[in-house]
């Protein structure tokens, strides 16, 4: 166990998952225009954070055109970063900056400012602007992490929860201002539909539940294990499908929510108006 704790916390190489292709809209397709860079970051001490970042056909930094979001995504309780890379990728191409922190022992809950110090560190490192809109994501465990930082921190504008709720000590009834957005599956029975959506109404703004038909749990992440399939529900019989609609949603959510873009909330709306109820992005709109 020890040896894969310390491997799950190695930087990796630089690499480049996703190469630009000039062909690639990005509107229907798994992935974004951009191409994607990913660099694992040093924790200076502490466990690292992968750094992923939109490139051009150059194979440089992107400029997607718009004020892009810089979005911390904090992978669930004994989930490995490497595992929910493939969300990382899909935002990242779509002109984000994207950091999954690493956690001590995998262990979100134990190590709850990995997401703020890897967001520090990207600022200083130059990979991140600091006057961006920031938003967080959580799925699981890393949901209720996230949703703690959320309440607390004004700066962080946006919070995604990814079958997860908000934690039962985070002060999220003392935000008013902010988007949030929960995407959960029909066959999750870790945090389950209902579960999520009442434990929403402690939420004081306007917010969006997404239920995307057929999806478990771990369908959010890479190599499940069979201990983790033998508490959640079914997995998905078209994982590309289920996958495709959860990004979709989210994807519009930060086009729409944290951006200066157009975004693609609307077309998500349009495609799938029966997933959604309520607007996460109408506060942001009034001002508010």
């Amino acid at each position: 166990m020890l040896l894969l704790l310390a491997l799950a916390c190695t930087p990796s190489e630089e690499s480049d998952p996703l190469l630009y292709d000039a062909a690639r809209t990005g509107l229907e397709g798994a992935n974004g225009p951009w191409g994607v860079h990913l660099r694992t970051a040093d924790g200076g001490g502490n466990p690292p954070a992968d750094v992923f970042v939109p490139t051009d056909v150059a194979g440089a930094p992107a400029d997607v055109g718009f004020a892009a979001a810089t979005v911390v995504l904090i992978q669930g309780a004994g989930v490995v970063p490497t595992r929910v890379h493939w969300l990382a990728v899909h935002l990242a191409s779509r002109g984000a900056v994207v950091l999954v922190p690493h956690h001590a022992f995998d262990a979100a809950d134990l190590d709850v400012d990995a997401g703020a110090r890897a967001l520090a560190a990207a600022v200083d490192a130059g990979d991140v602007d600091a006057a961006v809109p920031v938003g967080v994501l959580g799925h699981g465990l890393g949901g209720q992490v996230a949703s703690t930082w959320w309440a607390e921190d004004e700066a962080v504008g946006g919070l995604a929860l990814l079958g997860a709720a908000p934690a039962d000590d985070a002060p999220v009834e003392d935000r008013v201002t902010g988007s949030v957005i929960a995407i959960v599956g029909s066959a999750d029975k870790v945090a389950t539909h209902d579960h999520v959506v009442e434990d929403m109404t402690r939420l004081n703004l306007i917010h969006a539940d997404v239920m995307v038909a057929g999806m478990n749990h771990y369908d959010w992440t890479d190599f499940v294990s069979e201990g983790e399939l033998a508490r959640d529900g079914a997995a998905a019989a078209d994982l590309d499908a289920v996958r495709k609609d959860a990004q979709w949603a989210l994807a519009g959510w930060v086009d729409s929510c944290l951006t200066s873009s157009v975004g693609t909330w609307p077309f998500y709306r349009a495609a799938h108006a029966e997933l959604v109820d309520g607007d996460p992005c109408e506060l942001m709109v009034m001002g508010g």
